[in-house]
């Protein structure tokens, strides 16, 4: 288990996994409502919301890293990779951004296996929401995990429906994945660390409960 005692207070940790999560959550959202607009015909821009998911890509590692400024980036690297929480943050971050490029090519140059690499993440990181690992006391480990778990289900079914309109060509069906996305986004938004959280320094799984 890292010291992030080294860098932040548990209450510093709980404000800081706030502000990621509600801006990846701002970020998500535009993406839902960008989507939106482009499925009703008023933007013709298609690479928009493709480019936001890229840019949450680079957002998260950047803010991850840099934000204890750059004279500290090893020592918060070496943290990182040592947190089984963080570690998975780093992944998510990496599909998001192979997802936005992935979807940027496939519209660029008509590569219709390349549009199968959105719901693939947003399914891959369902899953890892499922199973996300938490810091903090036995409580605020099981509210983190409920929540977490509905964003996990959220994500999956957005997969599903965005994978059913890929093959069967109903784009009517699109507004399903895109709502799907946005409650997960005010999911992020309204999401607040408990009570507990980062305290007592250990880490749980939601297989442990």
């Amino acid at each position: 288990m890292p010291d992030w005692s080294k860098l932040h207070t548990p209450e510093e940790m709980q404000q800081l996994s706030n502000l990621g999560h509600w801006i990846e959550g701002a970020l998500l959202a535009m993406v839902a409502i960008l989507a939106f607009l482009e499925y009703r015909g008023i933007i013709k821009n298609k690479f928009m919301w493709p480019s936001l998911i890229l840019i949450a890509g680079i957002f998260l590692p950047a803010f991850m890293l840099l934000h204890h400024g750059v004279d500290k980036i090893n020592l918060v690297w070496q943290l990182t990779i040592s947190d089984p929480q963080q570690r998975q943050h780093l992944i998510m971050a990496g599909l998001l951004f192979f997802a936005g490029l992935s979807e940027i090519i496939a519209r660029n140059k008509n590569v219709s296996l390349l549009y199968y690499a959105w719901p693939v993440v947003l399914s891959i990181i369902g899953i890892m929401f499922l199973i996300h690992p938490q810091h903090g006391t036995s409580e605020a480990v099981q509210l983190a995990q409920k929540i977490h778990i509905l964003l996990g289900i959220m994500l999956f079914l957005a997969a599903i429906f965005k994978v059913i309109v890929l093959l069967s060509e109903r784009h009517s069906l699109s507004i399903v994945w895109i709502v799907m996305l946005f409650i997960t986004a005010a999911l992020l938004l309204l999401y607040k660390e408990p009570k507990g959280a980062y305290k007592n320094e250990e880490i749980n799984y939601h297989n442990n409960h």
